[in-house]
């Protein structure tokens, strides 16, 4: 196995982030960046806590770290 001195690191989503950035701005970034990762929380979690209650009974809540921020 052949060592190299030099490797790219392949970071798909640095790179968007960076492509975003360049294009829109810092503020359309941090928004961009903020909407992927609410939806990914919205949708991923709540669907894994829709999961675990409707296969296990668990009673489980939704969104306890927003609750506990904004005070729900």
């Amino acid at each position: 196995m052949e060592r190299r001195s030099y490797i790219k690191w392949n970071w798909p989503i640095l790179t968007k982030i960076k492509k975003v950035y360049k294009e829109k701005g810092l503020f359309k970034t941090i928004l961009w960046i903020l909407i992927i990762f609410l939806g990914l929380k919205l949708v991923i979690l709540n669907g894994i806590i829709f999961f675990i209650n409707t296969t296990f009974g668990a009673g489980l809540t939704y969104a306890p770290i927003l609750r506990s921020i904004f005070g729900g």
